[in-house]
Formats: C-alpha cells, structure tokens, sequence
C-alpha cells in the first residue's frame, strides 16, 4: 500500500479508520479490501427480513401482555439470538457483521459485561498453592515442550565492556569475541558495562517492591482492553498465555509516554525508571557502535539510528510452577528490535537461546547485561549478524523477575542493509523500508507466525542468499 505521509505509522500507533478515511483516496489500502471469497457483504441480504422487536416494558409489568412478549423474547433468543451457553444450547448465538454505508458515517456504543481494565494475574494464582495451573496455561506436549532439546554444556559468550572501551590491543581481541557472539549465536552476557551500580540496584530493588504490592494496587496501572502498556500479561492470545505477568512501559522518547501508567508507588519509581532507561539507551548505542566495529565499519553505522531512538521497558514477573515442563514463561520469538538488554534481578536462570537445533540456558552473571540482537541489526548487517530466537522458562519453586529495554530506531530511520557492506558479491538481502513501515508490517502483516516476519523483507526470500557476506 501507498505509504500516507499525514498519519503517524508509528508502534504504539494503528492507524485509525476515520483518519483514512479523511484522506483523498481512490482506493483503501489493500489490507482493508475483502476477498472476493470472502463472505461478501452483499451475499445473501435479504431485505424482507426483520429482526425481532422486544417491548421490555411488558416483561417488568404483570399480566398478558407480559406472557406475550416473554413468548416473543422467547423465539427471538432461541431463533437468532444469544445466551448459549447460559441456555445449555436451547437458545442459539448468532452471527453477526457490520456493514458501512457509502456516503454517511455511522457510530454505536457496545457494552460489555467485562470491563476495559479486567485482567488475571498469574502471580495471585500462584500464591494459591495450586497443584495445577488452570488448563488453559497447560502446554500441549507437541507444543514445543519447555525440555526439550536443551544442552546444558552451551555456553552463551561473555563480553567485557571495558576492553571495547579502552583500546588497544584488548579492544581488538573483544571485537573478535563481540564478532563470533553476533554472528553465531546473536546474543551474549555483557560484564563491566557503563551503567551505574547504583542505578541498577536501585532500579532492581523498585521494581522487587512494586511487584509486592497488593493487586489492587497494581490494578491501579492496569493495561485497557487491547492496548499495549500497563500492568496485566504478556500479549498472547488467550488460548495458551504464558505463566508470567508483566508491566509495559514506552520510557523514550520522553514525548511517547503516558504516565498514567508508571507507577507512584514504590516512591521514586517514575524518577528511577526514568533514569535507568534513559542509562540503558546510552549502552545501547554505544554498543552497537562496537558491534559496527566488529563488522569493519565505522561505528556510527549502525548506532545513530538509535541516538534518538525509541525504547520500550518491560518488567517480567515469572512465578513457579512445581511442573515447570508443563508452562511457559515466554514463548520462543525473536525481536523486533535493534537490540534488547535484559536485567536478571537475581540468580535464577530462566532465559533460553536457541542455538543450532539446542536451547542454551544464560546463566546469570552478577553485574551482566544480556544482550539479544533483534531484526533490525540483522538488517542492518546484511545477515551477518543474527536476530537470537529465545525463550523463557520459569522455576519449580522459586521466583524469576526480569527487567528488559526493547531498544528501536528512531522515527525518521530507514532500516536497510548498510551500503558499505552490501558489494557486488555480496547483494542486499533486505529490502530498504521506513521505521514506520517497518513496526507496521510486523503488527499487519498475516502470518502463521511472527517468526516469519523476517522472510518477508527478504530480497530473495529465505533460501538462495549469497554465502560471500562475511
């Protein structure tokens, strides 16, 4: 579809109907156009039926008239109505649509009996000692079991901040390290990086007390129905959610956020998150300066894009399960992002990489940073570098709180390969797409799963790539 300049394509923001609609076009966007097959709006409309009318006067009042229209009320629920499930069947659900008119607008208000805010949290289930989670949290042994394929003699690569920062010939043996990281594996656990101890600890010990809050208190920051930030869980269809709660955040630009839902309490909580994420994006763009170097490049290759760029701030909450095989933390995905860096707040491993077939446990180290590249690096690189698929899994008896920044480009970005990289034996094997367009072909984009994102800006689709990038 044609890109429109007037709407802000931006992740936190689809772009509204009405807003299109204001726009001169001849045509909507394709994603908007039914198919043919499609169940067409106008097949099978018949214009000579009428849907029941119920008069709920008579119903409250006494006497004929009342046995009438509950005979009415009757046929109208069993024929074409609702309350199947209350009925045990013998009343039906109907289907139902809505169709648009050619030259008005219409509006309707649609109420429910399950308010906006209304949401489970899988840390109040724990803390009722239950022997087994509700089913719907139960994974399928086909579903990707939390145990399989996991080799504990993998080692994710451990990189030392300071060697990149001093020079020298140890900044040129950490770059090779840095390097093999990036392209093997994707990830990697960063010791003697530039933020605080104080920060971290202070951020840590912030985030441990808001989680300790009652949930009504933590209600209070809820996320609305369909929205991304707040406090509720993580977002995956209700079918199978993961064994986690979560709190989202848009931290920067400062512009994006909506305080409304950083926390007040713990006091100080705003200031510190505040300080921590605006700390994390400086790390981020300083190592993914080095991660430029690594390539040959000049540093700013891939991290200007960044200097100004978008971060997002989760905090992951993972209680135990006395079967953790049978749950899921966090499902495998890969991120979107140009890198993500993950804070454990303590001991208790629970993040997975998977590397060649096998799922590598990260061990926390104390005063580490994990790193987990995301597509746009990859990208970015050519597919030198690799966007890490990962997971979490949770612990049999103890808990497991995270604390991870989402780090993206900024808004004016373009996410393509670097020129200086992409030569005649080595051709682009990305497409050059705007951030917006970007964020908004993951989030429109009908796939089977998200995982396949990335084939879709492929030049040449997965297979069939030059091997001479390198």
């Amino acid at each position: 579809m044609a890109f429109l300049p007037s709407i802000n394509w931006t992740a936190k923001h689809i772009p509204s109907v009405q807003e299109l609609a204001r726009e001169p076009l001849d045509a909507v966007p394709k994603s908007y156009v039914c198919k043919v097959a499609d169940n067409l709006v106008a097949d099978r409309c018949n214009p000579s039926l009428q849907v029941p009318l119920v008069n709920m006067a008579s119903p409250v009042n006494e006497g004929e008239s009342r046995e009438e229209e509950l005979q009415k009320l009757y046929l109208a629920c069993r024929h074409g109505g609702s309350f199947q499930i209350m009925s045990n069947g013998d009343y039906e659900a109907t289907e139902h649509r809505a169709v648009v008119n050619e030259s008005k607008t219409a509006m309707a208000l649609r109420s429910s009996s399950k308010a906006a805010k209304q949401t489970s949290s899988v840390q109040e289930l724990a803390r009722k000692l239950l022997d087994v989670a509700p089913q719907n949290y139960i994974r399928d042994v086909a579903d990707n079991p939390v145990s399989d394929c996991c080799n504990p003699s993998l080692k994710v690569p451990l990189v030392n901040m300071a060697n990149l920062v001093n020079g020298g010939e140890a900044q040129e043996e950490e770059l090779h390290k840095l390097s093999s990281a990036c392209r093997d594996w994707g990830a990697f656990q960063l010791i003697n990086h530039t933020v605080s101890d104080e920060l971290v600890e202070e951020m840590k010990k912030q985030t441990r007390k808001f989680y300790d809050l009652p949930l009504q208190e933590k209600m209070r920051y809820a996320r609305t129905e369909g929205g991304l930030e707040g406090y509720g869980q993580p977002f995956e269809n209700n079918r199978n959610p993961q064994w986690s709660d979560m709190m989202f955040l848009h931290a920067l630009p400062v512009q994006d956020r909506n305080l409304s839902f950083w926390p007040e309490n713990p006091q100080g909580f705003q200031e510190t998150i505040d300080s921590y994420t605006k700390q994390m994006r400086k790390l981020a763009v300083s190592l993914l300066g080095f991660m430029s170097m690594a390539t040959g490049l000049k540093a700013y290759k891939f991290s200007e894009v960044c200097e100004d760029g978008i971060l997002h701030l989760r905090m992951n909450y993972y209680p135990p399960y006395p079967q953790p095989d049978q749950v899921i933390g966090c499902s495998p995905h890969t991120d979107i992002t140009s890198i993500s860096l993950l804070l454990e707040l303590d001991d208790i491993p629970g993040l997975q990489i998977q590397k060649d077939g096998n799922w590598a446990t990260v061990k926390p180290v104390p005063g580490a940073v994990d790193v987990i590249i995301g597509h746009v690096t990859e990208i970015m690189s050519n597919g030198i570098y690799k966007a890490a698929e990962h997971r979490a899994v949770v612990n049999e008896s103890k808990v497991r709180i995270s604390i991870i920044c989402f780090c993206y480009p900024e808004e004016n970005a373009t996410v393509e390969p670097v020129q200086d990289i992409v030569k005649p034996d080595c051709p682009a094997r990305y497409k050059s797409i705007s951030q917006p367009e970007y964020f908004r072909s993951y989030l429109d984009e009908k796939l089977e799963s998200k995982q396949q994102f990335i084939d879709t800006l492929k030049v040449h689709g997965p297979h069939g790539f030059s091997q001479n990038c390198t």
